[in-house]
């Protein structure tokens, strides 16, 4: 398993996922942090691994999503600190959406995700 802390929680993936995927040639899709995105890069071929970054529209609307989903005015300092760090490694993922709208993120990501089983001639 993967795993990584982030602030005072750890999150993982189990390792299983990632060999039963490849065990039955498909393709996996998991939402996982910056440093859990630089491990898998480090850990399995570059070119078998698609990043996306998804980001809010501006910090403002980021503060305003962490408030509404009840989170404290402490962890809300954390993770916008935490978010303002994650952004740096924005331009080193293959895909950049900007999650303003759902429907349009949704878009976004059914259009990468076809973009690249076309380039693999899936």
């Amino acid at each position: 398993m993967e795993t990584q802390k982030v602030l005072e929680d750890y999150y993982g993936t189990p390792y299983q996922l990632y060999t039963k995927a490849l065990q039955q040639n498909k393709g996996l899709i998991i939402c996982i942090d910056v440093k859990g995105g630089k491990y898998l890069k480090k850990s399995f071929k570059k070119d078998k691994i698609v990043s996306i970054f998804i980001a809010p529209p501006q910090e403002k609307e980021l503060y305003r999503r962490m408030s509404k989903r009840g989170e404290t005015k402490e962890t809300i300092r954390k993770r916008a600190i935490l978010a303002k760090k994650e952004m740096a490694y924005m331009k080193y993922y293959n895909y950049l959406v900007i999650n303003d709208k759902i429907k349009g993120s949704v878009d976004s990501l059914e259009a990468i995700l076809r973009a690249e089983q076309l380039r693999r001639g899936e």
